[in-house]
Parts: C-alpha cells; structure tokens; sequence
C-alpha cells in the first residue's frame, strides 16, 4: 500500500479552485512557464485515469510547460496497492479558517485520513528537531509532519512545497531508496 501525505500547500491544492479563486475566477496558467502537475490516481490501467494522464500530458505540451508531468500511481487495481491518502493534523490548523472557502478543504478531507498528533508524536518531532539543531515553530510543524510520515509503512510520497526542509527532517541514509519517504514539490 502506498502513502501519500499531505503538507499544508499540497491539501490547498486539491481544494483547488474555490479554495484559492473566486468562485467566478478561471484558474489560468502561462505558456512556457513552469507550472508543477501532479496526477494521483488510485491506480494505473484504468480507461479514466488513463485517460486523465494522457489529458494531462497534453496539456502539458500545449502550455510548453518545462516541468515534468507527475504520475503518481501504483500499477494494479488491488485494494492493497492503492494510494492511501493521510496528512497531519497540524496541516488543518494551516489550511482552514471557519470561512465559506473551508467546504472545498471539508470535501477533499473525507478522502483524506487525517492522523492526530499525540503526547508521543509530540515528543519524536521535539528529539528529531534537537538531533538536527532546528528550533522555532515553522521547523516544529514540519517536525510533526516528518513524525507523521516516518511512521507510516512504506512507500510513503509526502507532498510538500517545502521540501528542503521536509526533505532534511525526513533523511534516512541508512534505509535502502526504496524503504525511505520520497519528498515531492508540489
């Protein structure tokens, strides 16, 4: 089973465009210049998501976008290799405000396992942050994300437009590639 997790601006994302635009606004984008695309189907082989991905690519051409498309899916239907989506809890705290513009957040939420920050996740994000020298509080809910991220079984992709920073607190030189938590920039 893979994990994605996500970080404050990649839940924005997908509450994309109300949470972001007006109602009424067109989301745009501008020929040539780098727009990062990530496509997060459940799975590969379906005629839809198949479909979405070559849509996607398309798109990506037309705008001569220089960044690469990402596809990130597993290869079969199988329940056990779909794409679980989690995030932190800590990321509610930076993404909703008791506004109209928090149903488009609500909404992605209900496909979203939010995963609460206990005593002991609490404690792991405090060591991670002294073992690293960081301290202050925009490093302290990044500490909780990586807590977050590490304990989850692998492969893990964590979402992120930080990922110098989430990438430092998520290092695990001794763990084979494969074993270890891939930061994307999104």
């Amino acid at each position: 089973m893979r994990k994605i997790l996500f970080t404050t601006a990649a839940l924005a994302l997908l509450a994309l465009p109300s949470y972001a635009v007006a109602a009424d606004a067109v989301a745009t984008a501008t020929p040539g210049k780098a727009l990062k695309m990530v496509l997060l189907p459940k799975f590969t082989g379906n005629a839809v998501f198949d479909l979405a991905h070559n849509g996607a690519l398309e798109a990506q051409k037309e705008l001569k976008n220089p960044t690469e498309l990402q596809f990130l899916a597993p290869p079969a239907s199988n329940p056990t290799g779909q794409i679980d989506i989690v995030t932190a809890a800590t990321t509610l705290t930076e993404v909703l405000r008791g506004g109209p513009r928090d149903a488009a957040v609500h909404r992605v939420l209900g496909d979203v396992e939010v995963i609460a920050i206990d005593e002991a996740s609490g404690r792991a994000a405090g060591e991670l942050l002294g073992r690293l020298g960081l301290s202050g509080h925009r490093h302290a809910l990044d500490a909780l994300i990586a807590v977050v991220a590490l304990a989850q079984r692998r492969p893990v992709l964590l979402l992120t437009s930080d990922p110098r920073d989430l990438g430092r607190l998520t290092e695990e030189p001794g763990q084979p590639k494969d074993k270890r938590v891939a930061v994307v920039s999104v």
